[in-house]
């Protein structure tokens, strides 16, 4: 429902309007607002996914009473008078104009939806690597945080029970967990916050 919602400031004139405002000016236009959401795997929002796949959309939830255009805009974007399955229609004109000709450079993309699948997820792919890779150099230019030792630790007796009233003394592991001079181990899991400041 916040999709519907997001307030705004024009940038050239600073007129600033309420998210219902906005989409109140889209309606009044005669178009409809379909919004884009990419979840956390790079799944599309159901809204989404019914324009281009045809895939009914989850049932609408609540609007709040003061964003009565939020909820007409909900409506618009679920009913006949927006296109649906966009893809499998474009396939088909597609495979019927051009039954000998791939869409795309190959095999892989030959045909509209392929071809949108195979851009889509090279762009998805390429942001999560770079997420990961910005994390990557900003933790490994910080110092190893000791297990139970340092301030910047985490770790609680609740959370992990290997912690005593005495952790001043507990010494380093190495990768494969085990406690150096000592006859316990500990799980592979559990030496990682000896190193590592993604627990964070």
């Amino acid at each position: 429902k916040g999709s519907f919602a997001e307030d705004g400031t024009d940038k050239e004139t600073t007129i600033s309007l309420t998210g219902d405002d906005i989409i109140g000016d889209i309606l009044n236009s005669n178009m409809a607002l379909i919004p884009i959401t990419v979840g956390q795997h790079g799944t599309f929002g159901s809204l989404f996914q019914r324009f281009i796949y045809d895939i009914d959309a989850i049932p609408s939830p609540d609007s709040p009473h003061d964003r009565q255009n939020a909820a007409k805009a909900d409506r618009l974007a679920r009913s006949a008078k927006v296109p649906r399955a966009l893809l499998p229609r474009a396939n088909d004109l597609w495979r019927k104009e051009n039954p000998d000709m791939f869409y795309g450079d190959s095999c892989k993309t030959m045909d509209p939806q392929l071809y949108f699948e195979h851009e889509v997820g090279l762009v998805i792919s390429t942001a999560i690597s770079s997420h990961l890779l910005q994390s990557h150099n900003k933790n490994r230019r910080l110092k190893p945080i000791r297990y139970g030792v340092d301030k910047e630790c985490k770790c609680t007796a609740e959370i992990c029970p290997q912690i005593t009233q005495d952790s001043t003394n507990i010494p380093m592991t190495d990768q494969a967990g085990s406690i150096s001079g000592s006859d316990n181990t500990f799980e592979p899991d559990d030496s990682v916050a000896f190193t590592n400041r993604y627990l964070q």
